[in-house]
């Protein structure tokens, strides 16, 4: 359950700016369906009656058509109060912004990577030596190569993230990695087969459906979000 709520916490933290954009929609196809019944043959009013469901192929559509049929409506002291206090509602009530000041950071380095990865990165270059073979999540995979050539990654993450250009057992470790819910038994067998012997996670993203320790990994580090395991035992994982 607690795995559960952390998942729906972080969908609604990075979709929650799309609220805006619904409840102006919403707003929208209301305002449409208003003005269709005032379209009575007779009445003066020749403008064409669209139904909304129409707009449901493109949102964008229905909520450009609705502030047009405003428009032309305008010179009603009515429909301007509507129009205003739709408008109010829609920024009071419709969620977050799409572009928050959160979203933005001031890169430390030239090399434009978020400050929390490097502190990943330079906590486990210090722990070991050498060059180090390690399997991590794909947001945090194509960022090792590029900082230090002492990582030895697995994968990156491909190009318009088209998996297809993996094949084999780097595949499969790829899927596994890009889920929340890996399947700890298959990554570790197949890391094993491979020579890797580290991994990194956000352990905020990835719940592992066994613990790491059962399979001879033990925890090295805890950076911040981001837990690093090492394979302990000599012999491999069968």
């Amino acid at each position: 359950m607690k795995e559960l709520l952390q998942t729906i916490t972080s969908t609604y933290n990075n979709y929650r700016g799309t609220g805006k954009l619904l409840a102006l929609f919403l707003v929208s196809v209301l305002i449409i369906c208003l003005l269709n019944s005032h379209g009575r043959p007779g009445s003066g009013n020749d403008d064409p009656k669209v139904s909304p469901l129409l707009f449901l192929l493109s949102p964008i559509s229905g909520i450009a058509y609705a502030l047009t049929r405003i428009y032309k409506k305008m010179h009603g002291l009515l429909y301007t109060a509507v129009g205003c206090v739709c408008i109010v509602l829609v920024i009071i009530l419709g969620g977050g912004w799409i572009f928050a000041s959160d979203d933005y950071y001031i890169a430390d380095n030239r090399l434009h990577i978020k400050q929390e990865y490097i502190d990943v990165f330079d906590a486990l270059l210090q722990e070991e030596s050498g060059t180090i073979r390690i399997c991590a999540t794909p947001d945090l995979s194509s960022f090792m190569k590029i900082y230090s050539p002492r990582f030895e990654v697995m994968y990156e993450r491909p190009v318009n993230a088209d998996a297809s250009v993996y094949k084999g057992d780097i595949r499969a470790v790829y899927d596994q990695m890009s889920t929340s819910t890996p399947d700890v038994a298959m990554v570790v067998k197949l890391l094993g087969n491979n020579g890797y012997d580290h991994i990194l996670y956000d352990r905020n993203d990835t719940y592992w459906n066994l613990p790491l320790e059962e399979f001879g990994y033990e925890l090295i580090l805890q950076v911040g979000d981001y837990s690093i395991y090492r394979y302990a035992r000599t012999e491999q994982t069968e």
